[in-house]
């Protein structure tokens, strides 16, 4: 539904019940709940649930809540069921976090708007991704190695350069004892490369 559509449906005082035997069929049919109803719509909520995007929003701006009966639709897609969690729910979503995790860009998003820490069953789909991983390892790890990224990431030679090198190494807590494992060659060399670099 586009921004003039939207105008006309929330000029509209009161239900039109001439229209919605048409906009019953539509999964934005959320926005006539939304903007018209101001509540829910009971006998749209079937279309609406055919939709993740137009469920979540149904569920954000009608429901207010959650709405377990839209779940299973929601979490088959990473981005809506990431915003589900984040926006409705506030919290963790252990159903989605399969489908999560299979995601770099909504696996990193969800460890850090939702766990808001680092999220280790992920972290092998989020090292798939060069920006993932450097945004997770900016704004999630926060001080702590990560075998995963260090081997699929930081050490690739193709991804691996000095300033993603540096900015690891720089975030670490070296006297943190958990941190305290072999760093792997192509990465050892790479450090030492910087070292001479800088």
């Amino acid at each position: 539904m586009n921004e003039e559509q939207k105008k006309v449906l929330y000029s509209i005082k009161g239900r039109w019940p001439e229209a919605e035997e048409t906009t019953i069929e539509y999964p934005w049919a959320h926005w006539y709940a939304r903007g018209v109803i101001k509540g829910r719509w009971p006998e749209a909520e079937e279309t609406i649930n055919k939709d993740p995007e137009q469920a979540f929003f149904y569920a954000l701006y009608v429901i207010n809540g959650r709405w377990p009966e839209a779940e299973e639709t929601i979490n088959q897609n990473p981005e809506w069921a990431y915003k589900y969690a984040a926006f409705v729910i506030k919290g963790r979503w252990q159903e989605a976090e399969e489908t999560l995790s299979q995601n770099p860009e909504w696996a990193y998003a969800y460890a850090k708007d939702v766990i808001k820490g680092r999220w280790q069953e992920a972290e092998e789909t989020i090292s798939k991704d060069p920006d993932y991983a450097f945004s997770y390892i900016n704004d999630v790890i926060k001080g702590q190695r990560s075998t995963i990224l260090e081997l699929k990431h930081l050490d690739d030679a193709h991804l691996c350069k000095f300033s993603t090198v540096r900015l690891y190494v720089s975030k670490i807590d070296w006297s943190d004892p958990a941190n305290d494992f072999p760093i792997p060659k192509r990465l050892n060399r790479a450090l030492k490369k910087a070292c001479v670099a800088s």
